[in-house]
């Protein structure tokens, strides 16, 4: 969908290319593409739809510490970087979120 593609470049920049369309599919299921998007049962903010705990050590392990969670390039950089750091410690790549269901 047009909401999600507009994404593409950015997830390009963060994420390797052979994970640029799993990054999409994930952005889809989560958020529809809104980088505003909330859950107000869960806290779960922003592209990646992360919840606020997470996003705290996340985002600063990525190196946005004090970013906003709506900000797409900071939601965006820091779902690679927690990705990247799964994968590193042996585990599912996209296993943070519930939405890797869509992957297959």
């Amino acid at each position: 969908p047009p909401e999600v593609e507009r994404w593409r470049s950015l997830a390009g920049t963060f994420f390797p290319s052979h994970r640029v369309e799993e990054a999409l599919r994930i952005i889809d299921c989560e958020s529809n593409g809104d980088p505003d998007a909330y859950n107000p049962y869960s806290g779960a903010s922003g592209l990646f739809q992360f919840i606020p705990e997470t996003w705290a050590t996340t985002s600063t392990r990525a190196g946005y510490a004090g970013a906003s969670v709506f900000d797409p390039e900071a939601n965006v950089a820091s779902a690679a970087w927690l990705a990247a750091e799964n994968q590193r410690q042996g585990k599912y790549y996209w296993q943070a979120w519930n939405c890797s269901r869509v992957l297959g």
